[in-house]
């Protein structure tokens, strides 16, 4: 049954709405509905999402036969322009989501078993991955179905959200600090001459060949060093975000995060802005600040080969903070500014996808290509080759193929 009413212009909430669809259970049975406890209703035959407080309303109707009185919501009919938005929220972003995790995970994979991969740039790449990877798989379960979640699930849910990112972010940073790090290594120890005295720059010596290197039992030590950074400032970060969220001794007038109070996120912008846009806009000045230094030493100095490692090493890491960092402006601009949604609708496509881009400037690139090839390459060769052999029509036939 439909029931119609005028719109208020000043009413920016319902200024969407034309009419109302009332769900009648009796009569039709994907009707079935759930009101949950924070308010959303949730029609699980007829919407992929539990509707918000503000598409439905709650009415009282009487039927005619048995005079009983029941309580029946009718559901808020939304204009395209809407309709395309919540496709995009719940169904494009936690799909790219999705699919950038695999990619990820591949990522992940070939910079932990191929050796040569295993330096401290290849393993500080591991850990923002990782962080990536948890981050994307915690949000999209948030925006397929955070709504259905318990309070308490939700809460940690948030929380986990919040740890991931800003430990991806903070990673980010050591991986511009490594890259400016080894860019001045090269280009201190470069200039000098092989029969110069000075050998050492920060950690790193100048081989016999000219080649800079860190030796692997101080790069093991640096790396500790950057664990204990990138992992245990987002931790004592997100303990202060626990302690303030939920011990009952600090004032409520302090700014709280709230979590799962309005969703499985931040229950205002004061409050992601203190708690997690205003850290990652910091760290994401630092890198700029880091690669202005980087670039500068980078192409102001004439390198020996063209495909000088150092140099590759600055490009992929310009390509990693050019996906990540300029997005993320996009994403906070987006948050401050606020406007229509369909302004922002590339950069969040583009961040959602960010998993399958990591996976094209790290595993893509030809140096990694050919560690991959020269590991599981001929793995790869026979498993084509036994899906050749399937195809043939007689197990003998394939035998016969196999000795050949």
């Amino acid at each position: 049954m439909f029931s119609c009413r005028l719109i208020d212009p000043e009413d920016m909430i319902s200024r969407f709405v034309v009419c109302r669809y009332r769900l009648e259970p009796r009569v039709e049975s994907n009707d079935e509905f759930t009101v949950l406890p924070n308010g959303s209703l949730f029609v699980p035959f007829i919407f992929m999402y539990p509707l918000q407080p503000h598409e439905y309303c709650l009415d009282v109707f009487r039927y005619h036969d048995t005079k009983e009185e029941v309580v029946l919501p009718l559901v808020c009919f939304t204009e395209p322009l809407q309709q395309a938005h919540l496709y995009l929220h719940y169904i494009l972003y936690p799909l790219g989501l999705l699919i950038s995790v695999p990619f990820l995970i591949v990522t992940m994979l070939v910079y932990c078993r191929i050796p040569e991969l295993r330096d401290l740039h290849g393993k500080s790449l591991t850990c923002h991955v990782m962080c990536l990877t948890i981050a994307y798989i915690f949000l999209a379960a948030v925006q397929l179905g955070g709504e259905t979640f318990h309070q308490k699930i939700c809460v940690v849910i948030a929380f986990v959200i919040q740890f991931s990112f800003v430990a991806c972010f903070f990673w980010l940073n050591v991986l511009c600090f490594d890259t400016t790090w080894n860019v001045l290594a090269n280009v201190r120890l470069q200039k000098c001459s092989n029969d110069s005295s000075e050998n050492d720059y920060i950690c790193y010596k100048r081989l016999k060949d000219g080649r800079v290197n860190m030796p692997k039992a101080t790069e093991r030590s640096v790396f500790i060093f950057y664990s204990l950074y990138a992992w245990f400032v987002p931790l004592l970060f997100m303990v202060f975000s626990v302690s303030m969220d939920l011990m009952p001794t600090i004032p409520s007038s302090y700014l709280k995060p709230n979590f799962g109070e309005k969703k499985c996120w931040f229950s205002s912008e004061d409050a992601e802005l203190h708690y997690f846009y205003g850290p990652v806009a910091l760290l994401i000045c630092v890198n700029i600040l880091l690669f202005i230094l980087t670039a500068y030493k980078v192409f102001s100095f004439e390198w020996k080969a063209p495909k000088h490692r150092p140099r590759q090493l600055f490009r992929m890491c310009l390509s990693l903070f050019g996906v990540m960092g300029i997005n993320w402006v996009m994403e906070i601009v987006s948050w401050s500014v606020g406007g229509p949604d369909y302004i922002w609708y590339i950069t969040d496509v583009i961040n959602t996808f960010q998993g399958v881009i990591i996976f094209c400037i790290f595993v893509l690139e030809p140096r990694v290509r050919e560690y991959v090839w020269k590991k599981w390459g001929r793995q790869l060769s026979n498993i084509m080759c036994f899906k050749d052999n399937m195809s043939y029509s007689t197990p003998e036939n394939a035998i016969k193929q196999n000795n050949a």
